[in-house]
């Protein structure tokens, strides 16, 4: 009864703003959780939502309301797409800085190898002129 009056939307508004305040951590910022730790709640809130919505559900079908329960179902499908977009976008981001982390990484180290070179050939000059 609770779940089928305000529950899952609740539990939906409630999840998503912890999942955001864990989003909050300042870059340069030495994190307040382990890393996988934000993926790993928002699977255990979308594992209880789902489970919300299937007892929802299984009580809307023995309920004469039917039609509503279908609605509802439309709806938190709707957002489970939504959802999964979103996931499926910043998994590309994170894939697409990764790639970038690296390419700076390589070029750094380029670098400073060239420098480094640079200063064993001034010093073996400098050397040779002694």
């Amino acid at each position: 009864e609770i779940i089928a009056s305000k529950g899952v939307d609740m539990f939906t508004r409630a999840s998503e703003d912890f999942l955001r305040s864990l989003s909050l951590d300042e870059p340069g910022m030495m994190s307040r959780y382990r890393p996988g730790f934000q993926e790993w709640v928002a699977l255990q809130f979308q594992k209880v939502q789902d489970a919300m919505v299937q007892l929802w559900l299984q009580r809307g079908e023995s309920a004469p309301h039917q039609g509503m329960a279908e609605d509802v179902a439309g709806h938190f499908k709707d957002l489970i797409k939504m959802q999964d977009k979103e996931l499926r976008d910043l998994r590309q981001e994170v894939q697409k800085l990764k790639t970038e982390n690296d390419e700076l990484r390589q070029l750094t180290t380029d670098e400073d190898k060239t420098i480094l070179l640079w200063k064993v050939g001034a010093l073996s000059k400098q050397c040779e002129a002694l």
